[in-house]
């Protein structure tokens, strides 16, 4: 494969990874400001389907379970495995114990179908950020490689 092709692949499940996970946190951060009578008068368009957050829940457990398995294993078949060279990922996802605890947390909530506080959505947001910014770069990198 050339490496057109490879830095490709790895852009598009980057993306698409963040795609998926930012869709989720906003799924959920939009019931969880559902809940305030006065939010929901003032745009009741926020309100979110009892099947959006089920499948959003879903989505993010399999997301943050994968996390999980590369923190205990280190598989490089875990499509996480292509985040380890991001030395911000790295940093604040990998290698922060603090940041791990709020993952298996989260997941332990998410599996046992509890809902997740801003607080916890907002840990998740900052895996986000650090994927968009590793996609931005992919995308870069694209930009100026000939295929």
């Amino acid at each position: 494969m050339s490496d057109f092709t490879l830095l490709f692949k790895k852009y598009t499940n980057v993306a698409n990874l963040t795609n998926e996970l930012n869709s989720s946190v906003i799924t959920l951060k939009r019931r969880n400001m559902a809940v305030d009578k006065n939010i929901i008068a003032a745009h009741p368009k926020i309100q979110v389907a009892d099947d959006e957050v089920l499948n959003a829940k879903h989505e993010l457990l399999g997301i943050l379970s994968k996390l999980e398995e590369f923190y205990d294993k280190g598989d490089p078949t875990n499509y996480i495995y292509q985040l380890a060279e991001n030395k911000l990922f790295k940093k604040h996802i990998l290698d922060n114990v603090e940041y791990r605890e709020h993952i298996r947390e989260s997941v332990n909530k998410l599996k046992n179908n509890q809902s997740l506080n801003n607080e916890e959505l907002t840990d998740i947001d900052q895996f986000v950020s650090i994927l968009d910014n590793e996609a931005s770069m992919l995308y870069r990198k694209l930009r100026s490689t000939r295929g």
